[in-house]
């Protein structure tokens, strides 16, 4: 395996990565999501880079085209760290709004979908209770611990048509 450190080459990465560490630029939380949602999208091609490809047989409009596509194994592994990603970081901007810190809401949604126990932070933490989360957050921590321990992917195939139809 290829240990890939962004700080030593030349990328984008780099000044997205500087500008969220500006105390200055910390205090605006839109540009500081954006630039999280940024490397996350740009360490995501990096990492496509290094994936196994195949060549396939593509019909376009225009005729047929060969067109190289990442191996199954690779994407599915990538597609299940999309889906982990967006739903941690939906849940936590929703503990966000709800008024929890963000240290607990990162630690508690990770908790919680990972099944993992302990969160870290002040007010809820191993030795606190969860009590003072409001209504709607431990419905969102209750649902996060049914995906976590039913698996992220047999709770999407549940959820769609194909599943249900009669073969």
């Amino acid at each position: 395996m290829k240990i890939i450190n962004f700080a030593e080459q030349n990328s984008i990465i780099n000044k997205y990565m500087a500008e969220m560490r500006d105390k200055d630029y910390q205090t605006n939380r839109l540009l500081f999501r954006n630039n999280i949602m940024r490397v996350g999208e740009l360490i995501a091609y990096e990492l496509s880079k290094t994936f196994d490809y195949e060549e396939r047989d593509v019909q376009t409009p225009l005729g047929t085209a060969r067109v190289n596509v990442p191996t199954d194994k690779r994407l599915t592994l990538l597609s299940f760290l999309t889906v982990y990603l967006i739903l941690s970081l939906v849940c936590s901007f929703t503990m966000i709004a709800a008024g929890i810190d963000s240290t607990n809401s990162i630690t508690i949604t990770l908790s919680c979908l990972g099944n993992v126990g302990p969160t870290l932070g002040l007010e809820i933490g191993p030795t606190m209770s969860w009590s003072i989360l409001p209504d709607y957050a431990k419905w969102i921590c209750t649902i996060l611990m049914l995906i976590g321990r039913l698996e992220i992917f047999t709770v999407l195939v549940i959820f769609t048509p194909e599943f249900w139809k009669e073969s």
